[in-house]
């Protein structure tokens, strides 16, 4: 979500933190942080020392829906960030859910938990559901979980079809593999919400560390392994949220660029691959330039075909499985999951990227 008021220090979750048993070095804070979010500053001095200025439109010519003239910041907020009313919604019905969940269906929950990229702060206007986790106690493992899994979303469904009497209108969208979809309309608010709610149990926490899971998960078919990761969704979320809040905008602004010229490949693989060149390529600035970082973005997003990033900082791929022929991105809270684009996909970002420059 965009927050209007900046914080002076960024407080940044170390991953030891976010996976126990890693250890990783903290992202260094700016001891003075006097710039907006966008390379948008408030004095001659700040705009000086970074080239940046406060018309700043390089995008107009770049990002479908751009006025001449327009400067990225307004840009951003008419077309990028998600209004505020749907942000005082969204967190409503997920208060209500909350409060549904543990009165009204038989499971004990645990905690209810916001994911995707709602709960990671990177949600674009028009693009955001509500992915919503259920941890529950009832299981202890995850082949327990996993063969109750199927009777937990019936129950689930049934649950939301019949009791949600405080919504204006409920509709079921699907029951998949892992979740129950639907689409809730709120009193007093014109546009229905979609809701992924997916019920978990809280492994990493059971398994006690990361390489325990790991382990755990090695003997396993891959059709059993993607149970998993609905499992581990804190701590992506929780990985994406240590991030400085520039970094959240451009990513945003990347994902908003995906979504108006139907770049394919998942948000999620965009998101890391960000992530990635921040941490490696561009040495983890807290304040950097939009323009600069969003070209080089595109500029490397041509070289797909050849990408492999295994995060070895936070753990050794090949101690647990083999690491798939390139492209290559592993989730980096799951190194049996590959979430780099394949087959035409890759041709098309690549299509895509190469149009832009």
């Amino acid at each position: 979500m965009h927050d209007k008021k900046h914080n002076t220090s960024s407080a940044v979750t170390s991953r030891a933190a976010i996976f126990p048993g890693f250890q990783t070095n903290h992202i260094s804070t700016a001891d003075a942080y006097r710039a907006t979010l966008f390379g948008i500053y408030t004095d001659h001095t700040s705009a000086a020392a970074t080239g940046r200025a406060m018309t700043d439109s390089w995008h107009v010519d770049i990002l479908k829906g751009s006025r001449k003239g327009e400067n990225l910041d307004d840009f951003m907020k008419r077309k990028v960030f998600p209004d505020e009313e749907y942000k005082r919604k969204s967190k409503q019905l997920v208060n209500y859910l909350t409060k549904f969940v543990q009165h009204n269906i038989p499971f004990s929950v645990k905690k209810m938990f916001v994911g995707g990229s709602q709960g990671k702060k990177i949600d674009v206007l028009d693009n955001a559901d509500v992915d919503l986790v259920m941890y529950i106690n009832d299981y202890d493992t995850m082949e327990e979980f996993r063969n109750n899994l199927d009777d937990v979303l019936q129950n689930l469904e049934q649950h939301i079809q019949k009791d949600l009497n405080w919504a204006e209108n409920v509709k079921v969208i699907d029951r998949t593999h892992h979740a129950v979809q639907f689409e809730v309309k709120l009193k007093g608010y014109d546009h229905p919400i979609n809701v992924d709610l997916l019920p978990a149990i809280d492994l990493p926490e059971k398994a006690h560390s990361a390489k325990e899971m790991f382990n755990d998960m090695k003997s396993l078919t891959p059709d059993k392994q993607k149970f998993f990761s609905v499992c581990t969704s804190e701590k992506q979320t929780q990985f994406a949220r240590e991030a400085p809040k520039q970094l959240k905008e451009l990513t945003r602004l990347v994902k908003y660029w995906k979504k108006t010229e139907n770049v394919p490949g998942k948000s999620y693989f965009f998101e890391l691959f960000i992530r990635h060149l921040w941490e490696t390529e561009w040495g983890k600035p807290q304040i950097f330039s939009m323009e600069e970082k969003f070209k080089d973005v595109i500029r490397n997003l041509k070289t797909t075909r050849s990408m492999r990033i295994i995060w070895p900082e936070l753990y050794d791929a090949e101690k647990y499985t083999t690491v798939p022929e390139r492209p290559v991105m592993l989730d980096p809270m799951n190194p049996f999951q590959n979430v780099a684009p394949s087959g035409t996909d890759v041709d098309g970002i690549i299509e895509k990227a190469t149009s832009l420059q």
